[in-house]
């Protein structure tokens, strides 16, 4: 255990690479060692995802999508749009070799996207994206949702409502571990690393815990486009903030450029 302590606390392997600590041994045993459920609450978590996963579910065929919200954007971190996270699934298609492998049919082709939240609103928002007819003629697949069902999506960390709700701490705990064995299950996945939650995904699938071995994981902050490199505490570093603007200005060659305006102009120039 202090040997797992010692690996979590160290520095990243380097200052222009945030987010690049590599998952050792000691880390994912020890993760493992805190998430480990009952037996009786391990056969809850089994029902669960066997629940959610459609029968024809194939690991190699899907996305795993965690989208952080509520007060994470609010607080602690830049979020996007929901069009780019899709966006960003889009050239994932092509550079995971699935155009090769499955071509780009649109309405022809349909694949899984594991998508879990702590926000309410972020599934209502893929249906909507799935929905959307100028979206999805740009779009090289129809997404199946595939999503949490036993997720009681509490909004943000504060679970006291819940409590006093009825909802008891195991069953808030058992929607946390359901969601992270969910995401276990894709050949592919995103997320914003400023999240805990998303780095704790990461570990353990680098750490082989995953149903696709060759998936390690990607930081949306690992990306060279700059409109994915969100900041984290971004009110008290301004200067991470501006770095990420003046890129995207530079990219797209518009000195004006605003958050929003890069995001829809990323649908817009396809």
């Amino acid at each position: 255990m202090r040997k797992a302590a010692q690996d979590i606390l160290s520095e990243d392997d380097t200052k222009t690479k945030p987010f690049s600590k590599h998952s050792s041994d000691y880390i994912v045993a020890l993760l493992l060692y805190f998430m480990r459920p009952t037996l009786d609450k391990g056969n809850q978590l089994k029902s669960f995802t066997e629940f959610d996963l459609p029968s024809d579910f194939d690991s190699a065929q899907s996305f795993g999508v965690p989208i952080r919200g509520s007060d994470k954007c609010n607080q602690e971190s830049e979020c996007l749009k929901f069009p780019s996270y899709m966006r960003l699934l889009k050239s994932k298609w092509y550079e995971e070799g699935f155009a090769d492998k499955y071509g780009q049919g649109g309405s022809n082709i349909t694949f899984d996207v594991l998508i879990t939240s702590e926000t309410k609103d972020i599934v209502e928002q893929a249906y909507a994206f799935s929905n959307n007819s100028k979206y999805m003629s740009q779009f090289p697949f129809t997404p199946r949702w595939i999503t949490n069902t036993n997720d009681i999506r509490e909004g943000n960390g504060n679970n006291g409502r819940f409590l006093k709700m009825g909802v008891g701490g195991d069953d808030i705990i058992l929607s946390i571990l359901s969601s992270f064995k969910l995401q276990m299950n894709a050949a592919s996945t995103i997320g914003n690393c400023c999240s805990n939650f998303h780095q704790v995904i990461f570990h353990l699938l680098r750490g082989g815990c995953g149903a696709e071995y060759g998936n390690n994981g990607q930081c949306l902050q690992s990306r060279n486009e700059s409109i994915y490199q969100l900041c984290c505490q971004f009110k008290t570093k301004p200067r991470c903030v501006n770095d990420r603007m003046n890129g995207l200005r530079e990219e797209f060659n518009d000195v004006n450029m605003t958050l929003s305006d890069a995001e829809q102009k990323m649908w817009d120039e396809l």
